[in-house]
């Protein structure tokens, strides 16, 4: 009796779910996707490329592309234009250049599906604590489990990877691993608490 009272309430009072954000999936292409000319000059030239492009429930949504900068720890955030910006279809690339100036300082231009950015400044570390310099590149984001828009995605960094020991020719030396980071599947803001990475900056995308 009580179940036929309870599932007569049901009916008359049906349980109302909050609606799903739709699923965002970012795919990548990577230098290797450009002709052999374009790849080689920029081999010379020594910058880094890397498009994410962005598929899922984005059509008209709102958007800002915010740099993280990475430091002891510490993430200083800000949006690279100060508005935003509305996804017209159901894709968006965002494609990002980088290049390392100097031990300290790295170059990262970005072109969005809005606006392109000049070359932008941000403090790197490329020594690294290891005896040579330690290469600075443009690496994929992927997250631990599939987003939502309703989260901060991240789309791209420019760092180094993990600091691993090994034996070259019977002494002790250190390399970096890059592949180590980046199939980590770890949030960018948690790599130097949890993989001790020197400064870097990141860049993720938030909808409304």
């Amino acid at each position: 009796m009580k179940k036929q009272i309870l599932a007569a309430v049901l009916l008359l009072f049906p349980i109302v779910l909050p609606a799903q954000e739709g699923r965002v999936e970012v795919r990548y292409e990577a230098v290797e996707t450009l002709t052999p000319e374009v790849q080689g000059l920029m081999e010379f030239l020594e910058v880094y490329y890397l498009k994410a492009t962005v598929h899922g429930d984005i059509r008209g949504k709102k958007w800002v592309l915010w740099a993280h900068q990475v430091e002891n720890g510490e993430v200083s955030s800000r949006p690279l234009v100060a508005r935003t910006m509305e996804f017209a279809d159901t894709t968006a690339s965002f494609t990002f250049y980088a290049q390392a100036k100097d031990s300290l300082t790295g170059y990262v231009r970005v072109v969005t599906p809005n606006y392109a950015t000049a070359k932008i400044p941000y403090p790197i570390d490329s020594g690294n604590g290891t005896e040579y310099p330690s290469q600075y590149i443009l690496m994929e984001t992927f997250p631990e489990r599939p987003y939502d828009t309703t989260q901060d995605i991240p789309l791209a960094a420019f760092t180094t990877g993990l600091v691993r020991p090994m034996d070259f020719e019977g002494r002790k030396s250190l390399w970096i691993d890059f592949c180590g980071l980046r199939d980590a599947h770890a949030d960018p803001k948690t790599w130097q608490e949890r993989y001790h990475v020197p400064r870097f900056v990141y860049f993720s995308l938030r909808m409304e």
